[in-house]
């Protein structure tokens, strides 16, 4: 009998969940078990992705987000390697990028597998990947962790001010992963994103005084002013807290 061969797209999705296990720092032992291989083998499939994604100890954030879309659409995420698949336009609304792209990359990578993947071109940083915390850091920012079956809607207004802005300073100024951040903090990811782009859009001030739920107050709207007033009389609700 000949031997069953195993396709590109095959081997890259077993090596892809191997490789976020251990971004969720499973032992080599556990992602094995969880996997159903080898610890060896799991430290090859580990390692096939990491020598691509962080080459030299640097994230190729290109290629990561390339990943990140391929997963998407097989259900393997950083954070949940056993997820549902999304739909092509899903992915494509979720990371910003063209269905045509979602439908390229993927192509690429039934015929190829990660080596169908580019990775030389400057792009913007893939959501949820970037650096680890050191245990230090991570020990310090812990202390801010918000504690379990606690909304964030119910704590001190200055306690939500410096979460928030702690949240946008890990992503920014410290390439800090989302799902790295979620963990350490308590927060949903959901709820990251949504602090994240209203960072992005409106300033890392905004983020300041926040109200979870309530509308902002209605100001005067007019021809000339309504694109300037959109966003202030826009809700202010907080992502599934």
């Amino acid at each position: 009998m000949s031997k069953t061969q195993t396709s590109p797209a095959d081997h890259l999705a077993l090596s892809l969940k191997a490789y976020y296990l251990y971004k969720q720092d499973k032992s080599l032992s556990e992602i094995g078990i969880a996997l159903g291989i080898p610890k060896s083998t799991a430290g090859d499939r580990v390692n096939h992705i990491k020598e691509r994604v962080e080459p030299n100890g640097t994230l190729d954030s290109v290629l990561a987000l390339r990943l990140e879309v391929w997963g998407g659409r097989q259900g393997i995420y950083t954070d949940n390697v056993d997820g549902e698949p999304m739909t092509l336009q899903a992915v494509a609304k979720h990371f910003g990028v063209s269905e045509s792209t979602v439908f390229n990359w993927c192509k690429d990578v039934r015929n190829a597998g990660i080596d169908g993947l580019p990775t030389s071109r400057r792009g913007r940083k893939p959501r949820g990947m970037g650096q680890r915390l050191s245990d230090e850091r991570r020990e310090e920012l812990s202390k801010m962790a918000v504690p379990k079956d606690t909304r964030i809607s119910t704590l001190p207004q200055a306690d939500q001010d410096a979460l928030r802005l702690m949240v946008f300073d890990l992503r920014n100024n410290e390439d800090v992963g989302q799902t790295e951040i979620a963990k350490v903090l308590g927060v949903k990811r959901n709820t990251i994103e949504f602090w994240l782009k209203r960072g992005a859009e409106q300033g890392r001030d905004s983020l300041v005084g926040l109200h979870p739920g309530r509308k902002a107050k209605a100001t005067k709207t007019t021809t000339d002013t309504a694109t300037d007033t959109a966003t202030d009389t826009a809700t202010d609700t907080e992502a599934s807290e």
